[in-house]
């Protein structure tokens, strides 16, 4: 796959993404194992921009930038499903 081909790929699925945030009621970042790359990073900032509640799995240990956009630390999607009642 040739470098210009795999902009165009990555550049749409950013896009793509930032549509569905822009529909979204609400984000939720499923950080399994407490990682979130740089992509994610994009995301979270760019829902936070857009003034949309942030959940998270669990609390950002490694960047605390990212940890205070999260209105809470989700552990269940009951928990989630009952604080969004």
């Amino acid at each position: 796959m040739s470098p210009e081909y795999q902009k165009f790929i990555c550049l749409g699925l950013t896009h793509d993404h930032f549509y569905k945030i822009r529909m979204a009621d609400v984000v939720f970042v499923f950080d399994k194992d407490g990682y979130v790359g740089n992509s994610v990073t994009l995301e979270i900032g760019y829902a936070a921009a857009l003034g949309k509640p942030i959940y998270s799995l669990g609390p950002d240990a490694t960047e605390k930038c990212r940890d205070c956009l999260y209105r809470a630390n989700i552990k269940t999607a009951k928990e989630l499903a009952e604080l969004l009642q």
